[in-house]
């Protein structure tokens, strides 16, 4: 049996990898057109009305930082976002314990025993710092791969996973 704490992060990297795998064309390059369009109009604009090379650099500069202003600006909205949510919900970070064996996952939290069959999940992704062991399209067991330092028990329950997909 594993006995772990899931942590802010845990649920960021989660919802920041949903949002990779999940969101549509729009949602993912949505920032990059308007980015494009305004570069365009910019450009438009100086060329125009005859500006000087000090004002394309200015554009250019102007452009770089709104791309890092943008980034910053999703993740804060993001993470602050996940930070009031677990506020409300503080049982998504509460202490559990993961057991397995041949034929289910079964989890534990405040007492509360969930079983998973393993062949209720769905699919298995890996990212630098988790697993991810999905149940459905929106919902995951999250195993974070600091566990595997506490215990192999990890590695084999991910392999259990994987060979019941």
């Amino acid at each position: 049996m594993i006995h772990f704490q899931l942590t802010p992060f845990d649920i960021f990297e989660f919802n920041q990898h949903f949002m990779k795998k999940n969101a549509n064309f729009l949602q993912k390059y949505i920032h990059w057109i308007l980015m494009g369009f305004f570069v365009l109009l910019m450009l438009f604009m100086l060329h125009h009305n005859g500006a000087t090379g000090l004002s394309y650099l200015m554009v250019s500069i102007l452009v770089v930082a709104m791309v890092f202003i943008q980034k910053a600006f999703t993740q804060f909205l993001r993470r602050k976002t996940i930070t009031n949510y677990l506020k409300k919900n503080p049982q998504v970070i509460e202490d559990r314990s993961l057991s397995f064996n041949n034929k289910e996952v079964v989890l534990t939290i405040n007492g509360k025993e969930t079983k998973y069959p393993l062949n209720d999940f769905t699919l298995l992704e890996e990212t630098k710092y988790h697993y991810f062991a999905y149940l459905n399209q929106e919902s995951a067991v999250i195993l974070p791969k600091r566990l595997e330092k506490k215990s192999d028990e990890i590695l084999k329950m991910v392999e259990k996973i994987k060979a019941s997909l």
